[in-house]
Formats: C-alpha cells, structure tokens, sequence
C-alpha cells in the first residue's frame, strides 16, 4: 500500500506540472508559429496532429492574428478532454494516496474517463483537427481553403481506451462492493 501512496504522489506532481506546461505550450506554439525556430519544433506536432496537402513549411504561410487564435482554439478543443482527463486523475491519485483504492467514487471516475475517452474519439479530436486545418489555409483566396473532418487511426485508438476505461470502471464497482462486504464482516 505504501508504494501505491508514494507513486501516486509522484504522479500528481507530475499531472499538476501538465496542468501548468500545456496551456503554455499552447500559446508559444500558435504565438510564434511563423517563426523558423518554432516553426521546425511544432511542424511535427503539428503535422501529426492534422495533414495537410503539400504542408511543407508552417512559417511559410501567411498567418494573422485571427488565423493564430483559430488555430488554438482547435489545438485547444483537441486537448479540452485531455485537460478533464488530466483533473479526473488527480483526482483518483488523490484518492489512491489517501489509501482509498477500491471505492465506488474511483469507479465512477474511471467511468468518466471512458466516456470522456469516447468523446475525445468521436467529437473533439476529429472537430480540433478541422478547426486546425481550416486556420492553415485561412490566409488563402475562398476557393483555395480547405477543411476537412477526419475519422482516423487516434479516433479508433480513443474508442478502445475509452471501452477499456469502462470495463475498468465495471470491475472497480464490483471491487468496490466486495471491500464494503468485507468491512461488514470485520
């Protein structure tokens, strides 16, 4: 039990320092993107994020300020459930530290976390990666934008974790009633 308590104090200093880091992120990669330097760093997120035809440089478009804020509002839609995820473990750590591990409210955590997965699958990822893509050809003429909506490979990957959550979250329940039972004969 010890170990469980000490892992989860590491891993909420660590999930408190992501709550800080990622918003950051966020804003110097889309403040700067027509930068070279912080171009040649965000091309690869950005690219494996959404693909775009013949992307060949990010400093090289024509980016204003409406483009810049479009493009992190979808970054930022993208890794909305990520930052829920992100407080919903915090929350389970917290839990697992005070040496509260097999209880009804983590089960119901980890339900959240596979609905909150299936969300991200099916609306978010999918909805941020236009909203990206479209704030890439925002600088062209109307007929050379583009904006596409993608179901892909991180769509069907957020479907299994999410199904993985909710089994989890069915085997914590059932976990959750056998400790309560053997308190009960104590």
């Amino acid at each position: 039990m010890n170990k469980i308590q000490k892992i989860s104090s590491y891993l909420l200093f660590i999930l408190n320092l992501l709550i800080v880091i990622l918003p950051l992120f966020i804003f110097f990669t889309w403040w700067f993107i027509d930068t070279y330097t912080i171009n040649e760093f965000s091309s690869g997120l950005l690219q494996n994020s959404f693909q775009v035809d013949d992307l060949d440089e990010l400093s090289n478009l024509h980016w204003t300020i409406s483009s810049k804020l479009i493009g992190a509002s979808g970054h930022i839609i993208n890794l909305l459930p990520l930052f829920l995820g992100i407080f919903i473990l915090k929350f389970i750590f917290k839990n697992y530290r005070n040496g509260r591990i097999f209880t009804t409210t983590n089960a119901i955590y980890y339900k959240y976390l596979g609905y909150l997965s299936l969300f991200d699958a099916l609306f978010a990822n999918p909805i941020g990666n236009a909203i990206m893509i479209m704030s890439t050809t925002l600088g062209n003429s109307p007929d050379e934008r583009q904006i596409d909506i993608v179901f892909g490979y991180p769509s069907i990957e957020g479907l299994f974790c999410g199904a993985i959550f909710l089994v989890i979250s069915l085997v914590m329940f059932e976990a959750s009633k056998l400790q309560d039972e053997a308190e009960l004969v104590i």
